[in-house]
């Protein structure tokens, strides 16, 4: 029989909750990544070498106090994968990260609720962030300049014109799962940085793989070469990254990718590949255009 998992039911905290270092640190965490993360990541980036317990106990804690919040009914906690558990902002976290920052609580922008029916696709999102930025923690060379979430895209549109398979003048809005730039030190320059710009994709099967080449890849390639990019950004390179969550859709859809002209601007890989260690240094990316694997930051400029 299977459990039923119970919906979050708020009770009165044991005693006044002071945020610790650490508890702003989650704070920041959940609403850098466009508002919520899940027991799993908060475990992984803040209780390291600990057992389940301490994170969820202290999160609890901090939902009791009304810092954070979890699905309070059936009809939120459906949209919740299996497995996982996951937190957002509320009033009093909100309050105290606008207050960090020294604005106004009315004037700070979150996150109030779970993007219900898109939570599983944010929580990779979210995992995919949270690899780069151990790679980069764990790579003396290598620095997160950069991460632009999906929010802002949402907030501050681009609407690119581009032309498609069949020659038509179209327009699309760019809604990429977030925009990441590293850099490292030029060996041909010293002194001066090496930087790698990345749009990200992360897809999980909700769409087929010829709509994928349609949809992303004409006005994706259009964007990469346009003034709105650059202005944007303040750049003119760049490539997507997309994420597929198994190796027969990840060929399907860089096949597609192919067909519709993503040239060499398009690299996939899976979630099966990716780990803080070969991210960015071993050869996991399958690059449209070619049948070899490639590295994302080369060990050389």
């Amino acid at each position: 029989m299977v459990k039923r998992r119970r919906a979050y039911t708020r009770g009165a905290p044991a005693g006044w909750v002071r945020p610790t270092a650490r508890d702003l640190q989650i704070l920041e965490l959940i609403h850098a990544f466009d508002g919520m993360a899940s027991l799993k990541q908060i475990w992984r980036r803040f209780f390291p070498g600990r057992s389940e317990s301490a994170p969820r106990n202290r999160l609890k804690l901090l939902c009791d106090a009304g810092y954070l919040t979890m699905p309070v009914n059936h009809d939120q906690l459906r949209w919740v994968p299996p497995g996982e558990v996951v937190y957002w902002l509320d009033t009093e976290g909100a309050k105290l990260l606008a207050g960090q920052q020294g604005v106004e609580y009315k004037d700070f922008r979150w996150q109030r609720s779970g993007r219900w029916s898109k939570i599983g696709h944010d929580l990779l999102v979210n995992h995919f962030r949270l690899t780069v930025t151990e790679a980069c923690e764990r790579h003396e060379d290598l620095a997160l300049r950069e991460w632009v979430p999906e929010s802002d895209f949402l907030v501050n549109k681009d609407t690119i014109s581009y032309k498609t398979a069949q020659g038509h003048t179209s327009s699309r809005i760019m809604q990429p799962d977030g925009f990441f730039l590293v850099q490292k030190p030029s060996q041909r320059y010293p002194g001066r940085w090496t930087h790698y710009a990345f749009l990200l994709e992360v897809d999980n099967s909700t769409e087929s793989g010829i709509r994928f080449g349609r949809d992303k890849v004409p006005p994706g390639v259009a964007y990469l070469a346009s003034d709105l990019y650059t202005r944007r950004f303040g750049i003119e390179y760049g490539r997507f990254v997309v994420v597929a969550t198994n190796q027969e859709r990840m060929f399907n859809i860089k096949e597609q990718t192919e067909r519709f002209g993503g040239g060499d601007l398009f690299y996939f890989t899976t979630f099966a590949h990716l780990s803080a260690q070969r991210i960015f240094s071993e050869p996991i990316w399958w690059r449209a255009g070619s049948a070899e694997r490639w590295m994302l930051i080369p060990p050389s400029d």
